[in-house]
C-alpha cells in the first residue's frame, strides 16, 4: 500500500482541518481506514506516513481536498533505508564482510547456534555432530573395532577405512553393512585408482 508524503507538520494540520468537523472522531475515522485509533493518533502526531488509502477515504468521508504539495511513494518505498539499518547492524555485530576477523566471528555465533539447537540445524540440511548410541559389547562390535585398528584411521571428525580397489570390493560392501548395524549410520564410499 503507498504512503503519502506531506511536507514537515502538514500532516498533522490536515488531520486537524479533519478533527475540526462536528462529526469527526478517532474511532469513526479509524473504522472508516481499517486501523486502530492508536494509528490514527500516531498520523497525527506524524509518527507515521498515512496511508494512501486512508487519505482517499478520509477526504471522501469528510470532502476535504487533498494538498497539491503532497507526494505519493510507491509500495515498499522503505526498502532501501531499512537494507541501509540491517547492513549497519550486521557490520556492529560481525565486522566489515569478507574480513578474516568478520568471518571469524559469524562462525563462532553459527558454531554457538548450531550447538543450541542441532535438531533445527539437521532438518535444514546442515552439517551437524551425529549422536551415536553406547554400544553393547557383541561379535560384531568386535569386528567393526578390528577393522578400524587394521585398515582404518580416526580422526576427531572423521572415520576412514581404506581396502583394495580390486581386490577388496566385496569385502568393502561387507564393511559399508556392518558398520551401518554397528554404528547406525551408513558410511559413505569414495572410490580412487592411482596409476603408477
Amino acid at each position: 500500500m503507498g504512503r503519502i508524503l506531506f511536507l514537515k507538520g502538514k500532516q498533522k494540520e490536515w488531520l486537524n482541518l479533519v478533527f475540526e468537523r462536528k462529526d469527526a472522531d478517532t474511532d469513526r475515522i479509524a473504522r472508516a481506514c481499517g486501523v486502530s485509533c492508536r494509528t490514527i493518533r500516531a498520523w497525527r502526531r506524524e509518527e507515521f506516513k498515512i496511508s494512501e488509502k486512508a487519505l482517499l477515504k478520509i477526504s471522501q468521508l469528510f470532502n476535504i481536498p487533498i494538498p497539491s504539495a503532497v507526494k505519493y511513494l510507491p509500495d515498499y518505498w522503505y526498502i532501501t533505508k531499512g537494507a541501509r539499518k540491517g547492513a549497519l547492524k550486521r557490520l556492529e555485530l560481525y565486522g566489515p564482510p569478507g574480513t578474516p576477523e568478520g568471518r571469524k566471528r559469524g562462525g563462532q555465533v553459527s558454531q554457538i547456534k548450531r550447538k543450541e539447537n542441532p535438531e533445527k540445524y539437521r532438518r535444514m540440511g546442515c552439517i551437524v555432530r551425529k549422536n551415536f548410541p553406547l554400544l553393547n559389547e557383541s561379535e560384531k562390535l568386535a569386528e567393526a573395532t578390528g577393522i578400524i585398528l587394521g585398515d582404518g584411521g580416526v580422526t576427531n571428525y572423521q572415520m576412514e577405512i581404506t581396502l583394495g580397489l580390486k581386490t577388496d570390493r566385496q569385502y568393502a560392501k561387507f564393511v559399508q553393512d556392518l558398520f551401518g548395524e554397528v554404528f547406525g549410520e551408513r558410511p559413505s564410499w569414495r572410490e580412487y585408482m592411482f596409476t603408477i
